[in-house]
């Protein structure tokens, strides 16, 4: 199943065309009160109208992954971590597809991250690795924007991480029984036409279930929360004017402009 927000009505994508559901107006609530039969307004667009919202624009938090992928790794020049590596990213940052990322006035150097994020569908805590896909709903695409100025004094990644719209999430969420292996994933990112990053998710150093396992020994996650899983190599900086499209093999296409 594919599952979207459009102008505050939630949507299942078929074929080509959306059919809208009844009594939800986020995904997020959908997630966190399943039906349990779809309930259908009788209201339907085509696929190529839709003007997709963000949806999940209120998670209780989104937990970020550095140093998840050895190309990455290599160009920046750093070890492999022994851990993931984590931090958290505020829900402010989202934005949805086809909006602007902003380039704060203090900003020198924004580089954008190409993310698979992971969705959270159930309550999970102290989770077994073999049975952390229980708790997942789906998964969709983060760009993790990063302000590079303040890499080496923000050690929280709070100024790195948070600046608002520094979250583009989309274009919409696909169940898991729709990806059957997350790590066989292409996942590429185009900045103003040229292809910047080619990797697969078979690459990550930390797969999704080590992740999540370690994560809620620390934390409890809830429906609606949101892993970004790293990014490969290939990142770069944006200035006013640019465009991203960042592409996941089973998901789609996410676009964004940036904006002063």
């Amino acid at each position: 199943m594919k599952i979207c927000c459009v102008e505050g009505k939630v949507g299942i994508i078929e074929g080509y065309q959306i059919r809208f559901l009844k009594g939800f107006q986020l995904v997020e609530e959908f997630i966190q009160n399943p039906p349990d039969r779809l309930s259908f307004s009788g209201d339907i667009i085509s696929l190529s109208e839709a003007k997709f919202d963000a949806q999940i624009i209120n998670p209780s938090k989104i937990i970020g992954i550095g140093l998840n992928y050895p190309s990455h790794i290599a160009e920046l020049g750093k070890q492999t971590p022994s851990e993931p590596f984590c931090w958290l990213k505020p829900p402010s940052t989202i934005i949805g597809p086809n909006q602007a990322v902003k380039i704060p006035k203090e900003v020198n150097r924004v580089d954008y991250e190409t993310e698979l994020a992971v969705v959270i569908g159930e309550k999970a805590k102290n989770v077994d690795e073999s049975e952390v896909f229980s708790k997942v709903f789906g998964y969709t695409i983060i760009l993790d924007m990063s302000a590079r100025d303040f890499t080496e004094t923000d050690r929280a990644l709070f100024k790195v991480k948070g600046f608002d719209t520094f979250g583009p999430l989309g274009p919409y969420i696909v169940t898991t029984d729709e990806i059957p292996d997350p790590h066989a994933l292409d996942i590429k990112l185009w900045h103003n036409g040229e292809l910047k990053q080619s990797d697969n998710t078979a690459s990550m150093v930390f797969k999704i279930p080590k992740l999540i396992s370690f994560i809620t020994k620390i934390v409890t996650l809830y429906p609606g929360d949101i892993i970004a899983t790293g990014t490969p190599a290939g990142i770069d900086t944006v200035k006013s004017g640019d465009r991203l499209v960042a592409q996941i093999d089973g998901i789609g296409i996410l676009e964004v402009s940036i904006e002063d």
